[in-house]
């Protein structure tokens, strides 16, 4: 009658499908809550962008607008793809020495990411 363990799962979309087989039914109804991260839309994207900036204490714009565009299509709002993009794009805009990243340099970091 006591509840004497909270216990989270946390996984990829594997998981819920493992979740999903006949020998864990049992276990799955006792799941109270369960929640997914379907990712960011575009608004959501450019205020992360424009936070991850601010904490390292750039005020400066230094993502053109349309660049926010390409981040979004891109990553389509995964989390751990558009840090990606995000880290890799200020990289070559530093050795590039630009002080502005657009769409053209999010695309060089997309295409570095692949080759790697």
């Amino acid at each position: 009658s006591k509840d004497y363990c909270t216990l989270l799962l946390i996984g990829q979309t594997d998981f819920l499908r493992m979740l999903r087989y006949k020998n864990l039914e049992a276990f799955v109804q006792r799941i109270n809550m369960n929640y997914t991260f379907s990712g960011m839309d575009e608004k959501e994207v450019k205020e992360y962008v424009e936070d991850r900036l601010k904490l390292v204490n750039c005020h400066t714009e230094i993502f053109s607008e349309e660049s926010y565009h390409t981040l979004y299509n891109l990553s389509k709002g995964t989390l751990r793809v558009l840090n990606q993009l995000i880290n890799k794009s200020l990289i070559i805009g530093s050795k590039r020495k630009q002080t502005r990243i657009d769409t053209e340099l999010i695309m060089d970091a997309k295409n570095e990411l692949l080759n790697v």
